[in-house]
């Protein structure tokens, strides 16, 4: 078991086993763990070192839910600006907004970055709607007008959240707006 497990967010998480330092997460940060040892390989891999040596690559990937481009296309026919503000790598950022046909993204953000996003929407007098499901999304959501975490999210998007969607489908945020524009 690890002890002394330090969270260092937008990074990864650094700890000790059996009196070596372990790091885990983006090449970025574990290599600033390490003796400054470069990963090669994808740069939305998550690595795993300790102090000496790199041990694992995991590489992630994540598929957009059946339903993403067909909800995606209904808000933009109905008008919403859509925008991917996200962490991940350039790569595969561009690959989602292609698939979903969105001009509008920004990859590698930490928080503070899609913080800094959402601000310059809403000092422009818009309003923002934020949906997110990760721990960095947390600030951002709490930031925005509204904000909506999606089934799965974590426990810290859901507490910052005005809305929890609860079903797997994306068109259920659709139909929420369809409802909020009767009243």
């Amino acid at each position: 078991a690890a002890s002394g497990v330090t969270a260092h967010p937008s990074g990864g998480l650094q700890g000790s086993i059996d009196g070596h330092k372990w790091s885990i997460g983006s090449a970025r940060f574990v290599q600033l763990m390490t003796a400054g040892m470069k990963p090669q390989g994808d740069n939305s891999d998550i690595w795993l070192a300790d102090e000496y040596d790199w041990y694992a690559r995991f590489h992630l990937d994540d598929g957009l839910r059946r339903d993403a481009a067909q909800a995606i296309a209904a808000l933009g026919a109905g008008g919403m600006d859509l925008r991917i503000l996200s962490g991940d790598s350039e790569a595969a950022v561009a690959h989602v907004a292609g698939e979903l046909n969105l001009a509008h993204w920004q990859s590698r953000l930490s928080a503070a970055g899609k913080l800094d996003a959402i601000r310059s929407i809403q000092q422009e007098g818009r309003t923002v709607l934020m949906v997110g499901d990760g721990v960095n999304d947390a600030p951002v959501l709490a930031a925005a007008d509204v904000s909506i975490t999606v089934q799965g999210a974590t426990e810290l998007a859901n507490s910052t959240a005005d809305f929890i969607l609860t079903s797997a489908s994306l068109l259920t945020l659709v139909r929420a707006f369809e409802i909020s524009r009767m009243a």
